[in-house]
């Protein structure tokens, strides 16, 4: 014989045991059609072995309210930020290479003042001199 676990959360049907599943802690559980099961979030398919649950609410993994270790207070439900992630939000959004490029080159000139050959003039004109280096490698001349 079939068991009657009671009504589906989401569709409000009768689920039976071999149709459905119950989740939640053990003073709070809900019953689902496996079809019904999904993430509160985002809608994905759950199964026993992908689901959390948080606050009477079945979640995906991605979607999972709760953040740190074993921290029961949600930390990031649906919109919160802490500086953790306003930091990342920070660093997504700063001008990208190819924009600061542009901007300083505007257009496909190159920036002004640098080039290989300014760069080879510069690097040439503070060599150090053979004389200077001779005497630094041998020591100076004796006559």
């Amino acid at each position: 014989p079939r068991m009657n676990w009671g009504k589906c959360c989401k569709c409000a049907k009768s689920v039976y045991d071999i149709e459905g599943y119950r989740v939640g802690p053990p003073t709070a559980i809900k019953v689902y059609h496996k079809g019904c099961f999904k993430c509160h979030t985002c809608g994905w398919q759950l199964n026993l072995t992908n689901y959390k649950f948080w606050e009477s609410e079945a979640y995906c993994k991605n979607h999972y309210p709760v953040t740190g270790f074993g921290d029961q207070t949600a930390l990031h439900v649906h919109g919160a930020t802490d500086s953790q992630s306003q930091n990342i939000s920070n660093a997504m959004n700063v001008p990208k290479l190819d924009t600061y490029n542009q901007t300083v080159r505007t257009g496909d000139q190159k920036p002004s003042g640098f080039d290989s050959n300014s760069m080879e003039i510069k690097t040439a004109t503070s060599a150090p001199k053979l004389d200077t280096y001779n005497q630094t490698v041998l020591g100076p001349k004796k006559s």
